[in-house]
Protein backbone atom coordinates (compact mmCIF):
# COMPACT_ATOMS: atom_id res chain seq x y z
CA UNK A 1 0.00 0.00 0.00
CA UNK A 2 1.52 2.99 -1.07
CA UNK A 3 1.72 6.14 1.57
CA UNK A 4 -0.98 8.57 -0.62
CA UNK A 5 -3.08 5.47 0.08
CA UNK A 6 -2.40 5.26 3.43
CA UNK A 7 -3.20 9.17 3.73
CA UNK A 8 -6.47 8.73 1.99
CA UNK A 9 -7.82 6.02 4.15
CA UNK A 10 -6.83 8.12 7.20
CA UNK A 11 -8.80 11.13 5.71
CA UNK A 12 -11.88 8.27 4.75
CA UNK A 13 -11.81 7.00 8.34
CA UNK A 14 -12.55 10.16 9.63
CA UNK A 15 -15.50 11.40 6.83
CA UNK A 16 -16.63 7.61 7.35
CA UNK A 17 -16.79 8.01 10.99
CA UNK A 18 -17.96 11.06 11.18
CA UNK A 19 -15.76 12.26 13.56
CA UNK A 20 -17.00 15.99 13.67
CA UNK A 21 -13.99 16.64 16.36
CA UNK A 22 -11.70 16.04 13.59
CA UNK A 23 -13.33 17.60 10.61
CA UNK A 24 -14.36 20.30 12.45
CA UNK A 25 -10.52 20.79 13.54
CA UNK A 26 -9.07 21.77 9.96
CA UNK A 27 -11.91 24.74 9.85
CA UNK A 28 -11.24 25.96 13.19
CA UNK A 29 -6.99 25.87 12.43
CA UNK A 30 -8.19 27.83 9.39
CA UNK A 31 -10.65 30.28 10.95
CA UNK A 32 -9.91 30.85 13.89
CA UNK A 33 -6.12 29.76 14.43
CA UNK A 34 -5.00 32.31 11.63
CA UNK A 35 -6.31 35.23 13.79
CA UNK A 36 -5.18 33.71 17.28
CA UNK A 37 -1.60 34.83 18.12
CA UNK A 38 0.86 32.76 20.85
CA UNK A 39 0.88 33.77 24.09
CA UNK A 40 4.04 34.77 25.50
CA UNK A 41 3.22 34.04 28.74
CA UNK A 42 5.28 30.84 29.53
CA UNK A 43 3.12 30.64 32.89
CA UNK A 44 -0.66 30.52 31.45
CA UNK A 45 0.12 26.51 31.44
CA UNK A 46 0.03 24.42 34.14
CA UNK A 47 2.45 21.19 33.77
CA UNK A 48 2.35 18.42 36.56
CA UNK A 49 5.94 17.10 36.50
CA UNK A 50 6.62 13.12 36.97
CA UNK A 51 8.48 11.91 40.52
CA UNK A 52 11.76 11.49 38.02
CA UNK A 53 11.60 14.57 36.69
CA UNK A 54 15.62 16.35 37.61
CA UNK A 55 15.12 20.09 37.13
CA UNK A 56 18.83 20.68 36.67
CA UNK A 57 18.74 17.64 34.18
CA UNK A 58 15.67 19.36 32.15
CA UNK A 59 16.54 22.59 32.67
CA UNK A 60 18.24 23.29 28.96
CA UNK A 61 15.48 22.10 27.14
CA UNK A 62 12.84 24.07 28.85
CA UNK A 63 15.48 27.11 29.02
CA UNK A 64 14.80 26.45 25.04
CA UNK A 65 11.34 25.91 24.57
CA UNK A 66 10.92 29.06 26.83
CA UNK A 67 12.93 31.55 24.71
CA UNK A 68 11.21 29.86 21.62
CA UNK A 69 7.65 30.67 22.81
CA UNK A 70 8.90 34.28 23.88
CA UNK A 71 10.45 34.48 20.57
CA UNK A 72 7.32 33.78 18.59
CA UNK A 73 5.16 35.87 20.49
CA UNK A 74 7.27 38.66 20.33
CA UNK A 75 8.38 38.53 16.96
CA UNK A 76 4.93 38.27 15.98
CA UNK A 77 3.58 41.21 18.08
CA UNK A 78 6.32 43.79 16.28
CA UNK A 79 5.04 42.13 12.87
CA UNK A 80 1.57 42.69 13.87
CA UNK A 81 2.46 46.70 15.10
CA UNK A 82 3.87 46.89 11.55
CA UNK A 83 1.06 44.96 9.70
CA UNK A 84 -2.06 44.47 11.50
CA UNK A 85 -2.51 41.17 9.38
CA UNK A 86 1.09 40.08 10.39
CA UNK A 87 1.29 37.36 13.61
CA UNK A 88 3.08 34.05 14.49
CA UNK A 89 -0.70 32.51 15.02
CA UNK A 90 -1.92 29.24 16.32
CA UNK A 91 -2.50 27.82 13.13
CA UNK A 92 1.58 28.98 11.56
CA UNK A 93 3.47 27.24 15.12
CA UNK A 94 0.43 24.02 13.97
CA UNK A 95 2.26 23.77 10.88
CA UNK A 96 5.62 23.98 12.01
CA UNK A 97 4.68 21.26 14.70
CA UNK A 98 3.55 19.47 11.72
CA UNK A 99 7.33 19.39 9.90
CA UNK A 100 8.46 17.76 13.32
CA UNK A 101 6.03 14.85 13.56
CA UNK A 102 4.26 14.90 10.78
CA UNK A 103 6.19 12.94 8.42
CA UNK A 104 7.13 10.65 10.52
CA UNK A 105 3.54 9.44 11.68
CA UNK A 106 2.49 9.55 8.12
CA UNK A 107 5.47 8.71 6.06
CA UNK A 108 7.71 6.77 8.27
CA UNK A 109 8.93 4.46 5.83
CA UNK A 110 10.12 7.41 3.16
CA UNK A 111 12.49 8.57 6.03
CA UNK A 112 13.86 5.41 7.29
CA UNK A 113 12.57 5.99 10.41
CA UNK A 114 12.12 2.19 12.25
CA UNK A 115 9.52 2.02 15.31
CA UNK A 116 6.59 0.59 17.20
CA UNK A 117 3.22 1.40 17.52
CA UNK A 118 4.17 2.56 20.99
CA UNK A 119 7.41 4.31 19.80
CA UNK A 120 5.14 6.03 17.44
CA UNK A 121 2.87 7.02 20.09
CA UNK A 122 5.63 8.10 22.61
CA UNK A 123 7.00 10.46 20.00
CA UNK A 124 3.22 11.99 19.35
CA UNK A 125 3.11 12.41 23.07
CA UNK A 126 6.43 14.04 23.54
CA UNK A 127 5.56 16.61 20.57
CA UNK A 128 1.75 17.10 22.27
CA UNK A 129 3.80 18.19 24.93
CA UNK A 130 6.19 20.73 23.26
CA UNK A 131 3.64 21.86 21.17
CA UNK A 132 1.21 23.05 24.81
CA UNK A 133 4.78 24.37 25.82
CA UNK A 134 5.25 26.55 23.22
CA UNK A 135 1.64 27.99 23.41
CA UNK A 136 -0.51 25.78 20.91
CA UNK A 137 -4.00 25.65 22.31
CA UNK A 138 -5.33 22.31 22.40
CA UNK A 139 -7.67 22.94 19.68
CA UNK A 140 -4.90 23.47 17.42
CA UNK A 141 -2.73 21.09 18.40
CA UNK A 142 -2.08 18.18 15.81
CA UNK A 143 -1.08 15.60 18.72
CA UNK A 144 -3.91 14.78 21.15
CA UNK A 145 -4.13 12.22 23.78
CA UNK A 146 -5.43 9.43 20.75
CA UNK A 147 -3.18 8.61 17.99
CA UNK A 148 -5.59 7.68 15.72
CA UNK A 149 -6.95 11.21 15.83
CA UNK A 150 -3.89 12.74 16.04
CA UNK A 151 -3.23 10.65 12.84
CA UNK A 152 -6.22 12.39 11.27
CA UNK A 153 -5.53 16.04 12.30
CA UNK A 154 -1.65 15.79 10.43
CA UNK A 155 -3.13 14.17 7.04
CA UNK A 156 -5.85 16.95 7.10
CA UNK A 157 -3.29 19.67 7.64
CA UNK A 158 -0.75 17.75 5.00
CA UNK A 159 -3.66 17.88 2.72
CA UNK A 160 -4.98 21.03 3.00
CA UNK A 161 -1.54 23.25 3.29
CA UNK A 162 1.36 21.62 2.70
CA UNK A 163 0.76 19.51 -0.48
CA UNK A 164 -1.11 22.40 -1.86
CA UNK A 165 1.68 24.99 -1.21
CA UNK A 166 3.79 22.65 -2.51
CA UNK A 167 2.26 21.82 -5.67
CA UNK A 168 2.25 25.59 -6.36
CA UNK A 169 5.17 27.36 -4.67
CA UNK A 170 5.82 30.88 -4.48
CA UNK A 171 8.55 32.53 -6.36
CA UNK A 172 9.52 34.01 -2.30
CA UNK A 173 9.26 30.21 -1.30
CA UNK A 174 11.72 28.78 -3.71
CA UNK A 175 13.60 31.94 -3.00
CA UNK A 176 14.02 31.59 0.43
CA UNK A 177 14.48 27.61 0.61
CA UNK A 178 17.37 27.86 -2.25
CA UNK A 179 18.99 30.46 0.17
CA UNK A 180 18.22 28.36 3.06
CA UNK A 181 19.18 24.89 1.53
CA UNK A 182 22.26 26.69 0.12
CA UNK A 183 23.72 27.88 3.20
CA UNK A 184 23.52 24.57 4.31
CA UNK A 185 25.53 22.95 1.98
CA UNK A 186 28.59 23.59 3.80
CA UNK A 187 27.01 21.66 7.03
CA UNK A 188 26.16 18.43 4.41
CA UNK A 189 27.80 17.84 1.12
CA UNK A 190 24.04 16.18 0.41
CA UNK A 191 21.86 18.94 0.65
CA UNK A 192 21.36 19.50 -2.81
CA UNK A 193 18.14 21.57 -3.76
CA UNK A 194 16.44 19.51 -6.08
CA UNK A 195 17.05 16.17 -4.47
CA UNK A 196 15.78 18.08 -1.40
CA UNK A 197 12.76 19.38 -2.79
CA UNK A 198 11.67 16.13 -4.62
CA UNK A 199 11.69 14.35 -1.26
CA UNK A 200 9.99 16.61 0.66
CA UNK A 201 7.50 16.60 -1.72
CA UNK A 202 7.15 13.03 -1.82
CA UNK A 203 6.59 12.78 2.02
CA UNK A 204 3.92 15.07 1.12
CA UNK A 205 2.44 12.47 -1.71
CA UNK A 206 2.57 15.19 -4.29
CA UNK A 207 2.27 13.77 -7.85
CA UNK A 208 5.12 12.58 -9.58
CA UNK A 209 7.62 12.29 -6.92
CA UNK A 210 7.72 8.44 -7.21
CA UNK A 211 10.58 6.67 -7.63
CA UNK A 212 10.71 3.02 -7.38
CA UNK A 213 9.22 0.90 -10.19
CA UNK A 214 6.84 -0.77 -8.00
CA UNK A 215 5.43 2.93 -7.05
CA UNK A 216 2.18 3.94 -8.11
CA UNK A 217 2.29 6.57 -10.95
CA UNK A 218 -1.60 8.26 -10.43
CA UNK A 219 -1.31 8.95 -14.21
CA UNK A 220 1.61 11.42 -13.10
CA UNK A 221 4.62 12.37 -15.07
CA UNK A 222 8.42 11.13 -13.52
CA UNK A 223 9.45 14.35 -12.01
CA UNK A 224 12.34 13.46 -11.13
CA UNK A 225 13.80 12.05 -15.03
CA UNK A 226 13.84 15.66 -15.67
CA UNK A 227 16.19 17.45 -13.32
CA UNK A 228 19.98 17.62 -14.10
CA UNK A 229 22.44 14.38 -14.03
CA UNK A 230 23.94 15.73 -10.93
CA UNK A 231 20.30 16.41 -8.76
CA UNK A 232 19.57 13.19 -9.57
CA UNK A 233 23.11 11.61 -8.59
CA UNK A 234 22.04 13.55 -5.01
CA UNK A 235 18.64 12.32 -5.06
CA UNK A 236 19.73 8.85 -5.73
CA UNK A 237 21.76 8.88 -2.74
CA UNK A 238 19.09 9.99 -0.87
CA UNK A 239 16.63 7.90 -1.65
CA UNK A 240 19.53 4.53 -1.08
CA UNK A 241 20.15 6.11 2.33
CA UNK A 242 16.71 6.89 3.53
CA UNK A 243 14.49 3.98 1.94
CA UNK A 244 16.99 1.22 2.25
CA UNK A 245 19.97 1.46 4.08
CA UNK A 246 18.12 3.14 7.29
CA UNK A 247 16.06 -0.68 7.21
CA UNK A 248 19.17 -2.51 8.54
CA UNK A 249 20.55 -1.73 12.01
CA UNK A 250 24.24 -2.08 10.73
CA UNK A 251 23.67 0.39 8.53
CA UNK A 252 21.74 2.97 11.13
CA UNK A 253 24.60 3.19 13.44
CA UNK A 254 27.17 3.47 11.16
CA UNK A 255 24.98 6.59 9.27
CA UNK A 256 24.36 7.98 13.28
CA UNK A 257 28.46 7.50 13.95
CA UNK A 258 29.44 9.38 10.66
CA UNK A 259 26.65 12.30 11.48
CA UNK A 260 27.79 12.78 15.28
CA UNK A 261 31.18 12.71 14.35
CA UNK A 262 30.30 15.13 11.32
CA UNK A 263 28.53 17.22 13.76
CA UNK A 264 30.52 17.51 16.72
CA UNK A 265 34.37 17.31 15.28
CA UNK A 266 34.49 17.87 11.31
CA UNK A 267 32.00 20.90 11.65
CA UNK A 268 33.41 22.49 15.06
CA UNK A 269 36.81 21.93 14.45
CA UNK A 270 37.47 21.40 10.89
CA UNK A 271 34.83 23.04 8.67
CA UNK A 272 36.64 21.67 5.33
CA UNK A 273 33.02 22.82 3.08
CA UNK A 274 32.70 26.03 4.75
CA UNK A 275 36.53 26.61 4.01
CA UNK A 276 36.54 25.18 0.35
CA UNK A 277 33.33 27.54 -0.23
CA UNK A 278 33.90 30.81 1.90
CA UNK A 279 37.45 30.35 2.56
CA UNK A 280 39.54 29.64 6.30
CA UNK A 281 38.69 32.87 8.05
CA UNK A 282 34.78 32.73 7.38
CA UNK A 283 34.69 29.19 7.92
CA UNK A 284 34.45 29.03 11.34
CA UNK A 285 31.47 30.83 13.19
CA UNK A 286 29.89 31.38 16.38
CA UNK A 287 26.66 30.75 16.65
CA UNK A 288 24.89 33.16 19.36
CA UNK A 289 20.76 32.01 20.68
Amino acid sequence: MSSSERENIVLESASNRKDAENLHYIETLINDGAITPIDADIYTYEIHLPPWFDEEKFKRSWKSLEYVRRIHAVSGKKANTANSRMLVSQKDVAITQFGFVGYVVLNHQKLGVQHSQEGVEGFVHLWRTIGYMLGLEDRFNLCTDDFETSAQRMALVNAHFLRPSLQNPSAEFVHMTKIMIEGMWCYSILLNYEAFMFMTKRLSNVPGHHYWDDEPRDGAKTVYKEMGWLDRVMLNILMVIHEVLLNFTLARWLLNWVFLFNTNVMNKYLPLLAMMKHGVRKAYVKIVY
